[in-house]
């Protein structure tokens, strides 16, 4: 998961900060791109009469969270793998601490680029946290998906945090993309019995066959298994106990 960029706008999409943190986006022109924002924050207020929250588009995401006071708009643009749950936390990380630095200036009739080192130290600090895992606790994991492929049916997989923070990977961006969507979408409904029953989700997708599984750490924290079958030549039942061997065998380590 990557945050390439932050935009800032203010009432009437007059951009007052804009902070890039990947080399990816050397050919965009920030002041179009917010005016590209500001038609989308616009068409959605008058055609569909909510606010913006996420929007997907080829392989990037943008993310739109209001600060009603100040009437300013934080839009941080990612790669699709980014989990909803995730940026959630960092937009309110990003809100507080633009506040905190700049707030006198944003209160006033501000119609520039808001320029502030310090910011922008402590911004990338917020966009590059991560939980709280060292390579050295995390080898073991991949040391169990590396291992299992090489004698198992499943062609990849993934272990990420209830949050969307990405433990292991190697699953095809669109698959990753589909399992975090999955669980955006059941924590949302019902996050108590999401953690208190450990759901097994299934689906398939053409040849695809995507199994995933809630589980929990000693710490208490929960996370999902998930792998990639061919389904036209793996039967479901047995994706389900390949998927439970490797569940068994994280939850030892994990």
């Amino acid at each position: 998961m990557k945050i390439h960029a932050l935009f800032v706008l203010k009432k009437g999409g007059v951009l007052i900060y804009y902070q890039e943190f990947t080399a990816g986006l050397l050919k965009i022109d920030p002041m179009l791109m917010s005016s590209f924002l500001t038609a989308m924050i616009d068409f959605s207020k008058s055609m569909v009469k909510e606010e913006l929250n996420v929007i997907d588009f080829g392989k990037l995401r943008l993310f739109f969270s209001n600060s009603v006071k100040e009437d300013v708009m934080f839009i941080l643009l990612t790669d699709i793998s980014a989990s909803v749950l995730l940026i959630q936390d960092r937009l309110n990380l990003v809100k507080k601490q633009f506040f905190d630095t700049v707030g006198t200036e944003v209160n006033q009739e501000i119609s520039y680029k808001i320029v502030n080192n310090a910011l922008s130290t402590r911004l990338n600090q917020i966009i590059n946290l991560h939980d709280a895992y060292s390579e050295s606790s995390l080898a073991p994991i991949i040391k169990i998906f590396t291992e299992q492929m090489t004698k198992s049916e499943f062609s990849g997989g993934a272990l990420f945090s209830m949050k969307g923070e990405i433990l292991y990977s190697n699953l095809p961006i669109d698959f990753l993309h589909l399992a975090i969507r999955e669980v955006e979408i059941r924590s949302q409904v019902d996050i108590a019995r999401v953690k208190s029953k450990l759901p097994k989700f299934m689906w398939q997708s053409g040849d695809a066959l995507v199994c995933s599984q809630v589980i929990r750490s000693r710490r208490g924290e929960f996370f999902v298994v998930n792998l990639l079958f061919d389904g036209s030549r793996t039967n479901p039942g047995i994706a389900d106990f390949e998927l439970e061997s490797i569940v068994k065998k994280i939850n030892d380590v994990i």
